[in-house]
């Protein structure tokens, strides 16, 4: 009886030995796979950070209460250079961007202010920012690219 409980502990042990050797190699493994973000094409990351910008300029509480976020409050008060403002902190200083406004019924260029928008170079990505004011229904369009 006792060597049948000898053999039993071993047992025990060999598994949960195998086990911690298991769980260690894996550790390992994640920790020497890189990013998934870090193997994304320069294009994929930027309209994802264009995206990200008029997501958090949207859920940003606005200074006016009548309006839901800061994007929404920025662009029915026509402060279009406040708008780019905080769109210009977030993005490095080699990327060029033009912005849109669709109500619906027509596409409007808020920026460039010149009323002639800018002239993309390389890969344009496109983000975009739906949102409702007044009942109507708004489509914020970012087009970006790098120099």
């Amino acid at each position: 009886m006792r060597g049948d409980l000898a053999q039993l502990n071993v047992l025990e042990a060999i598994v949960t030995i195998a086990i911690v050797f298991l769980a260690v190699t894996f550790t390992y493994q994640q920790l020497q796979t890189p990013a998934a973000h870090l193997d994304m094409p320069p294009s994929v990351r930027l309209r994802n950070l264009c995206e990200e910008i008029l997501h958090t300029l949207w859920e940003t509480p606005p200074d006016n209460s009548e309006y839901y976020g800061k994007l929404a409050e920025l662009i029915a008060l026509n402060k279009t250079a406040e708008l780019c403002a905080e769109i210009n902190k977030s993005l490095p200083p080699n990327v060029f961007y033009n912005l849109w406004l669709y109500d619906g019924v027509a596409r409007y260029l808020l920026y460039p202010t010149n009323g002639q928008p800018n002239e993309g170079v390389g890969d344009v990505v496109v983000a975009h920012q739906i949102f409702v004011h007044n009942g109507n229904v708004y489509s914020l369009e970012m087009e970006a690219w790098r120099i």
